[in-house]
């Protein structure tokens, strides 16, 4: 019968009630389970019980049999099922079912699954409640399960265990229970960790024996520790120390790390027995515990040095193992690796080298100091993986021990050993900056000075190291100020008073740390200092504003602060002789506290407040204004300074009004005009006006673009008198300046688009600075702004203009590049574009003008990357004899250089009848880049391959060292890598002439991919330039090509030989490199590769073949299947 018949006869849901009810019908017996079946374990047998013992409800029979399966799950859900069955039955039912339940508890008690066995105790806590005086006879069998279970590892199992036990066993009874079964319990413990008990056998299929063992050794570890804790009696006491007599005990020490630490604990509270280290001893425990000192564990490596410390305190280490051969060479070893052990054993190094030394002589002694002192600096990584607090730590407590050891024992050696330990002091000291911990700093700044209150106190020897270290502080500045700092942070003591004198004049002590150490310093201090230097002069040398202010205002303010004090002028030290410098100083003198009175004599004129109000409201910075008000008050000329600053906002008012009109929705013209008007009889500056307009312009939000600010702004200029253009349209000079900031920001995306390259700006443009934070956005306001103002208010003047209009046109072109314009830029674009091809397009006359302005900006050596595109989108819009007449008419003006710009902007070919004398000899690279690129921006009209053949003819063999290759040593290299991108995009282009191509051309083109691509992968890590991102789109391109090629010509016979040598030589390796360029897009890391170089790699993984992908040779940093998923 198929599957599909038997589900179509049996429709009904199978459960375990609907299978007890058929059952039953049927006349069937359901048989329980047998004992031998599952209880080899138990000493209960019923081969002679009643039959009827076994008959009750089926349910709970069906519930039981499902815990003994090897499914976890069926045997949670058996248990789930007598949950609610032991509610649901008769007494009689719960009674008979609960002797199979004692024989089945001891192994679901101890189950793979943590659920089950905190469900199976579950069950047991309502058998009992249920049972109650009916179910004592079987307790001991279940019982010591239970009390085993409550040292669990999951805390839900210890839990449910405890509940249930003072649930079913209140008043007392619980620890009457606990108690009772304490030695069975301990008998089942010892068998599970010597590997004897039956349940070890593993039944279920989620663990393997092994970590069976580790489960339950671990939980009989636990109990055995806590039974050593309480009352054990003599007969206990010995099973457990023949346990660690026994050969058993040595698989604890060699299992996992789980096991290990919980047998080392447990021989912990062993040793407090009577006799327990006698067992401890005779054990291969001590030996574990030494080995293990190392373990990555922490566990295991904590619990192996609290032994080892209290054989230390009980004096037996030395009486298991050898002093040198064993103990000074573990701990020297230990030591001398700075591993991450060293967090869970270093509290154990003194005391055991405290131990050591008092068993060495003098000689000894002091020649195991000094091992143990190089020991600690052996290998020393001093980078933020080492476990630098444990180290810090440990180091200082044993320089402390090792000075007082010194001094007790070979005092005649003390000033040698100050000096050693010093210089390992000092190297510590200066290294745990690096650590960036401040609480490693001050505790290594302070160990000097502890040592010498301890020991040293008044002595020759302590203000010789004293000044040892107070020099090298000095000569390590400025690497040694956190260490400065955190020497006072507290305060000040007389002794380094010379030291904080010589600091004043250090060079290279920063202001910050001058005003940190100076607030410390009392004024016994302070007077001492100046005895020696002249305090104030010395501060306002430090003074440094254009460090962060506000250290520089504290240092103003210490400056007043010590001026009052010594009865000095401040004008001697600090000159206020224009706003900024005022403001500042009645910020510094605001931060004074009790030393204002002091110093108000400082301020004895209004010209100070009137230049610090006028800061606040050119820089408009509420902030300032307000701490003035709080002290200006007092001051008898505050009036008259507030009466002069009043003219000043009078300008402000201006930013007020023309503000108000962007803030309301659609003004009427009637109101701007009437406006304007009285603005302009109140003699009110249109400078400010248009300024103000401007800026509203460029602070477009770019989260929404609302075209009705600039409709607006239109409406108020338009307003304006006409003298008033001036300040709205652009000049050749600002043209020139806005071009070029553009150019700087974009010229990767338009250099990827365009055959532009070879322009005497682009090395600049390469190395120069790019702010990432701005947006093209400002630009195409300004752009629409300014057109819509001269289409209205200088219609008839457009002559005047063409700097705007070229402007405009540039950021037009700009926005079309869809790798720069953003979706939120598409409406702003669209309204730029709508008004270019209103007002410019449909006038040839307007775009001639344009197109002479952009010549004319040439010969005056402006050679923009967006003045390339404004050319361009002109050229295209123009007939070409009309583009050619214009070009040639202003010719003349032009150098070799430009023309040639112009010619490839123009798409012009005949360059040499122009200029003859512009081409450099075919050897210069300069000769090749232009021509590659000429011949690029003509790719459609002209086959490549004649230029091809020149280069292979008179160009390779000069070049031959400099092709293909990416460079960025010095700053010439640059003229190299825009040649090889050239060469690349050249390369590119001839690609599509595949068959035409001889093998040595084939061969070229296949040379110029794979060295490329590994020249641009050697730099991957350390190089992102911009030019270097070029050279990486250029050479991820050429491949795009060439597969593409390959791919499309693979019928074609004559070919067959190349596509076998492509297959053998060259797509291997450029598969490899291309593939982790692409998986390293998903890095978490900020992606510093352009758009444009995405999006040609991810064009690149459609020629990379499915088996590559799963056969490559990757960096094990890659997950291939989730990088290719991302």
């Amino acid at each position: 019968m198929s599957k599909h018949q038997r589900r179509k006869g049996n429709a009904q849901a199978a459960s375990s009630a609907h299978a007890a009810e058929l059952l039953t019908s049927s006349g069937h017996t359901l048989q329980i389970v047998t004992f031998g079946d599952c209880e080899p374990f138990t000493s209960t047998s019923l081969e002679n019980r009643d039959a009827d013992e076994d008959l009750f409800d089926a349910e709970i029979q069906i519930a039981l049999r499902k815990t003994t399966k090897r499914d976890s799950q069926t045997r949670e859900k058996g248990l789930k099922e007598l949950r609610r069955l032991i509610d649901e039955v008769t007494f009689d039912d719960i009674r008979k079912s609960f002797k199979h339940f004692v024989t089945l508890f001891p192994r679901l008690a101890l189950d793979t699954t943590a659920t089950v066995r905190s469900n199976v105790v579950h069950v047991l806590g309502q058998y009992i409640k249920k049972l109650r005086k009916n179910c004592e006879q079987y307790l001991k069998k279940v019982l010591p399960y239970v009390i085993l279970m409550m040292h669990d590892s999951y805390s839900q199992v210890i839990n449910e265990s405890k509940n249930m036990l003072v649930d079913c066993f209140p008043n007392g009874k619980y620890d009457i229970i606990i108690e009772m079964f304490k030695e069975q319990v301990c008998g089942i413990a010892l068998k599970f960790i010597s590997g004897k008990h039956p349940l070890l056998i593993r039944f279920e299929g989620e663990e393997i024996e092994e970590e069976r063992f580790v489960r339950l050794a671990s939980q009989s570890l636990q109990y055995l520790h806590w039974v050593c804790a309480q009352t054990l009696s003599e007969e206990q006491r010995n099973r457990i120390f023949e346990f660690l007599s026994s050969p058993a005990h040595k698989r604890l020490v060699s299992s996992s790390a789980q096991v290990v630490s919980a047998t080392m604990i447990l021989a912990n509270r062993v040793r407090t027995l009577p006799n327990g280290w006698e067992a401890i001893l005779r054990s291969a425990i001590p030996n574990a515990a030494l080995s293990h000192l190392d373990n990555t564990d922490r566990s295991v490596g904590r619990a192996s040095a609290v032994l080892i410390i209290e054989m230390t305190k009980a004096n037996l280490l030395f009486r298991v193992f050898d002093i040198d051969n064993v103990v000074v060479r573990r701990v020297l070893s230990l030591i001398s690796r700075k591993k991450n052990f060293w967090n869970h054993i270093s509290t154990m190094f003194v005391p055991v080298i405290k131990a050591v030394l008092e068993k060495k002589t003098v000689a000894e002694g002091r020649e195991l100091l000094e091992r143990i002192l190089n020991a600690f600096f052996d290998g020393m990584p001093w980078n933020l993986s080492f476990p630098s607090v444990a180290w810090v730590n440990t180091f200082a407590e044993f320089t402390e021990f090792g000075i007082w050891w010194v001094i007790n024992r070979c005092e005649n050696d003390l000033d040698d050993v100050m000096d050693e330990f010093i210089e390992k002091i000092w190297i510590a000291t200066k290294y745990t900056p690096k650590w960036n911990d401040k609480s490693l700093v001050k505790k290594m700044a302070h160990l000097p000075e502890r040592i010498f209150s301890k020991w040293f106190q008044n002595s020759q020897t302590a203000y010789r190291l004293r000044c040892e270290i107070q020099k090298r502080l000095l000569d390590e500045l400025p690497s040694t100020e956190p260490i400065i700092e955190e020497i006072f942070c507290d305060k000040v003591e007389p002794v380094w008073s010379n030291f904080i004198a010589e600091l004043l004049e250090h060079t290279h002590a920063s202001q910050k740390l001058v005003y940190n150490v100076m607030e410390k310093c009392n004024d016994d201090i302070l007077k001492h200092i100046s005895s020696r230097v002249d305090l104030c002069q010395a501060i306002s040398n430090k003074i440094d504003w254009n460090d962060v202010e506000d250290t520089a205002l504290l240092m103003l303010m210490l400056l007043m602060k010590f001026a009052a004090k010594f009865d000095k002028q401040i004008t001697e030290f600090y000159k206020v002789n224009d706003e900024l410098t005022s403001m500042r100083f009645l910020i510094a003198f605001a931060l004074l506290d009790k030393e204002r009175c002091s110093a108000a004599h400082f301020i004895d004129n209004d010209l100070l407040l009137i230049r610090a109000m006028r800061f606040c409201v050119h820089q408009a910075d509420l902030k300032c204004w307000d701490i003035l008000m709080d002290i200006a008050a007092s001051f008898p000329y505050f009036e008259t300074a507030l009466q002069q600053i009043s003219e000043h906002l009078r300008s402000k008012l201006v930013d007020l009004i023309v503000g108000q009109f962007f803030d309301t929705e659609e003004p009427s013209s009637e109101v701007i005009n009437e406006t304007v008007k009285m603005m302009v009889s109140s003699s009110v500056d249109m400078k400010s006006v248009a300024q103000t307009i401007t800026n509203k312009i460029k602070s477009t939000s770019l989260l929404q673009f609302d075209c009705s600010g600039i409709e607006i702004a239109t409406a108020i200029a338009t307003s304006l008198p006409s003298s008033s253009a001036t300040y709205f349209i652009i000049n050749s000079t600002d043209l020139a300046n806005k071009l070029s900031v553009l150019d700087r920001k974009y010229a990767l995306e338009i250099m990827d688009a365009q055959e532009c390259l070879a322009l005497p700006m682009v090395k600049s443009l390469f190395s120069g600075n790019v702010d990432n934070n701005s947006t093209l956005l400002p630009h195409l306001s300004y752009a629409v702004f300014i057109i819509s103002y001269l289409d209205i208010a200088l219609e008839k003047h457009v002559d005047y203009c063409m700097a705007s209009f070229v402007y405009a046109v540039a950021i037009s072109s700009l926005a079309s590049i869809n790798t720069i314009c953003s979706e939120c830029l598409i409406d702003i674009r669209t309204s730029l574009n709508n008004l270019i091809n209103k007002l410019i397009l449909a006038n040839e006359q307007l775009m001639e003008g344009i197109l002479s302005e952009c010549i004319s900006l040439i010969a005056n050596g402006n050679e923009s990357l967006c003045l390339f595109l404004t050319l361009r989108f002109i050229a295209n819009n123009l007939c070409a004899e009309k583009v050619e007449a214009l070009f040639r008419a202003s010719v003349k003006k032009l150098n070799p250089s430009g023309i040639a710009f112009c010619f490839r902007t123009l798409y012009l070919q005949d360059v040499e009848e122009v200029c003859d004398d512009y081409y450099d000899p075919p050897v210069a690279m300069k000769y090749w880049t232009d021509r590659f690129e000429m011949t690029s921006s003509l790719k459609d009209l002209v086959n490549p391959l004649q230029l091809f053949t020149q280069f292979m003819v008179e160009g390779r063999s000069t070049l031959e060292e400099y092709i293909f290759t990416y460079s960025c040593e010095m700053e010439e290299d640059e003229e190299r890598n825009i040649f090889n991108c050239a060469l690349l995009r050249f390369l590119t282009n001839c690609c599509l002439y595949l068959r035409q191509m001889d093998n040595s051309m084939r061969d070229f083109l296949c040379c110029a991919l794979i060295t490329s691509l590994e020249s641009a992968n050697t730099f991957c890590e350390q190089s992102k330039s911009r030019s270097y991102l070029l050279f990486v789109s250029m050479s991820v391109r050429l491949f795009n090509k060439c597969a593409y090629m390959i791919d499309s010509t693979k019928d074609d016979i004559e070919l067959a030989p190349f596509r076998q040598d492509w297959s053998d030589f060259f797509y291997p390796t450029a598969q490899n490199i291309l593939l982790t360029w692409f998986l390293g897009l998903t890095s978490d890391k900020e992606n510093s590769y352009s758009i444009t170089v995405q999006n040609a790699l991810c064009l690149s993984i459609n020629y990379i073949t499915e088996e590559f992908i799963q056969t490559a040779s990757l960096s094990p940093v890659f997950d291939v299947e989730l990088d290719l998923l991302k």
